[in-house]
């Protein structure tokens, strides 16, 4: 970890007990309660949607793979420590991953899931964190509107390239070589509302 982080709000985080998610955002320590049941079936989706046709070499069948996507890692962005939902790297960039607690290494795409409780920071402070990290895509997916927002990087902004929603299939960048169907990702809830 670099010395960029503050030990003090690092320790705290560490010493927060396993059901909470420390972050550092703005120079402060926020804490999340582990994500709810709607939250993680909804990333858990996302993930393997994505994951099983892009994570490693090559993709299960033949897919195009050629990415790192894990879910829930810590990651150090200058100052600031933050926990997305879902993160990938690409494997040209990063050949192998390192054993380590704290990824610095910048993803290329960041997903996050939005609860009432954190959807204004992520939409805002993580947006902006990500951004000037380096981060090349950001989605922000709703699993109570059952949709999509994705946005590039273009210089100094946010682009937003689409929004998709409830049984579309579409073609989403970064992932854009394969068409994802959403719903997928929503499946359960009608059971779950």
């Amino acid at each position: 970890m670099s010395n960029l982080v503050d030990p003090s709000l690092y320790a705290q985080i560490q010493a927060l007990p396993e059901h909470l998610t420390g972050e550092i955002i703005n120079g402060e320590l926020v804490v999340n309660p582990t994500p709810g049941v709607l939250s993680t079936m909804v990333r858990g989706g996302v993930a393997s949607s994505v994951g099983l046709l892009f994570h490693g070499r090559e993709g299960k069948g033949g897919q195009p793979g050629g990415w790192w996507i894990l879910a829930r890692v810590e990651l150090q962005l200058g100052a600031e420590i933050h926990v997305p939902a879902i993160a990938g790297w690409k494997r040209e960039s990063l050949p192998t991953l390192p054993d380590v607690v704290t990824m610095e290494v910048v993803p290329a795409w960041v997903c996050e899931v939005l609860c009432p409780g954190s959807a204004v920071r992520d939409r805002k402070h993580k947006a902006r964190s990500y951004h000037a990290a380096g981060v090349q895509w950001y989605w922000l997916v709703d699993p109570r509107d059952r949709t999509v927002e994705v946005y590039r990087r273009d210089g100094e902004f946010w682009v937003r390239i689409g929004v998709w929603s409830d049984d579309e299939k579409a073609r989403i960048e970064p992932f854009d070589a394969v068409e994802l169907d959403l719903s997928r990702w929503w499946e359960g809830l009608e059971s779950s509302a």
